[in-house]
């Protein structure tokens, strides 16, 4: 897609929704091998590290209240970005962390709104959410090798053995004039609209969710069986949890949240 035609969904789009242009710095979420992360480790790197060469990109969202969708403790907006991101989309989700005010009128009516954290405390949060993104891909990725060692000295299974890969993230930073920091995005790929969202698994059981479909019912064992083994190949420290995402076609998965459980935990 050529940028005139870009600008030209972005006219179309600005004219039917709040939408506000963000000039912002970019920082792709990197891949790491288990060894190298453990390497990162030992060198004591901060969260910068977990992050790829700056770009510099213009965001336009949308962040009107009436089309925010808010999580348990982060708020998602969408829009598009002026260069692609992920893959051959413009498209783009944008999350921040959010803390709930509550104001009582004189007829003691509570209000609530959701308002984002003040940008060094966005920093903070988006910080370890990213570092849970690196490590959760690591620990998906220890899985599949666990697979096809076993493939190899037992043969394939009878089965299929489904494909399922974390979205991938950005780091946003709002580019200002003067001392003070911009606003703080983590933004992440969008999935199709058409298709519909599952939650797999929580955090409150180790027992997956119940599923009308049989195919559904098959993702969640797997997921179940990939928790066994990042547990037993972490030897007992780690493994990924609240699994929830959407199948894009037959043993094809892709998850867009996770929880990293730890013994701390």
């Amino acid at each position: 897609m050529c940028l005139e035609l870009y600008s030209i969904i972005c006219l179309i789009t600005i004219s039917k929704v709040e939408v506000k242009p963000i000039y912002a710095a970019i920082y792709l979420v990197q891949h790491y091998t288990m060894e190298e992360l453990l390497s990162l480790l030992i060198k004591k790197s901060d969260h910068k590290h977990y992050l790829g060469v700056v770009r510099d990109m213009t965001l336009h969202l949308d962040l009107s209240k009436g089309a925010q969708k808010k999580g348990g403790f982060k708020l998602a907006s969408f829009g598009m970005a002026n260069h692609h991101l992920f893959g051959a989309s413009f498209d783009i989700c944008t999350k921040q962390t959010f803390y709930t005010a509550i104001q009582e009128s004189e007829g003691k009516v509570k209000l609530t709104q959701n308002i984002p954290h003040d940008n060094i405390t966005q920093i903070c949060n988006l910080a370890m959410e990213i570092v849970c993104l690196v490590w959760g891909q690591v620990l998906l990725d220890l899985v599949y090798m666990f697979v096809k060692k076993c493939i190899v000295s037992c043969g394939n299974p009878p089965f299929p053995i489904p494909k399922m890969w974390f979205v991938d993230a950005a780091l946003a930073v709002e580019h200002i004039t003067g001392e003070d920091m911009g606003c703080a995005f983590l933004l992440v790929e969008t999935i199709e609209d058409q298709v519909k969202f599952r939650k797999y698994m929580n955090n409150v059981s180790a027992v997956p969710l119940s599923f009308n479909q049989n195919e559904d019912t098959k993702q969640a064992k797997f997921l179940v069986f990939m928790q066994h083994v990042q547990y037993y190949k972490t030897r007992k420290l780690a493994f990924i949890s609240d699994y929830q995402g959407k199948l894009l076609l037959c043993c094809s998965l892709l998850l867009v949240s996770k929880s990293l459980i730890t013994p701390c935990d």
